[in-house]
């Protein structure tokens, strides 16, 4: 496990009849400031100024169908050819990250076959590859230049 520091990231809030949005980077819309929103926009926020990944290349809480149950995912972020790359569970802030979250994401890892996967509550991060069957824990993110094809 490892953590990051988020640095100064300039993210737009407002409030709405009394509600805190947040403004998301990718989808381009206000989104209910949860605390599970608050490490969502961080982690993509640092995706993107501290691991080089295009926007374009990133999907934010899209279904997935796992064990014919209809889900969906936090964050994944594709290669070039537009195949799962990096696969990332969110919880909120400072949420235990026990077992039932890593078969959570496990469960998502094995529909879309990504080639990392990985876990946070905004502080923890834990980050995985995936390598010819073999699972390694890695000490940070992989960046968009460990984007290659396999």
């Amino acid at each position: 496990m490892f953590t990051i520091t988020y640095n100064n990231q300039n993210l737009t809030t407002k409030i709405e009849k009394d509600v805190r949005k947040i403004k998301c980077i990718i989808r381009n819309r206000w989104i209910i400031l949860t605390n599970e929103e608050w490490v969502r926009q961080h982690v993509l926020t640092y995706l993107i100024q501290n691991c080089n990944y295009p926007k374009v290349l990133i999907a934010v809480e899209k279904k997935i169908v796992t064990h014919e149950t209809t889900k969906r995912f936090d964050i994944l972020v594709y290669n070039q050819n537009l195949l799962p790359h990096l696969l990332i569970e969110v919880k909120q802030l400072n949420w235990a990250i026990t077992d039932a979250e890593v078969q959570q994401v496990l469960n998502y890892q094995s529909v879309l076959q990504a080639r990392y996967f990985a876990l946070t509550n905004g502080s923890n991060h834990v980050v995985f590859e995936v390598n010819n069957g073999l699972v390694t824990m890695l000490p940070s993110y992989p960046t968009y230049n460990d984007c290659t094809i396999l």
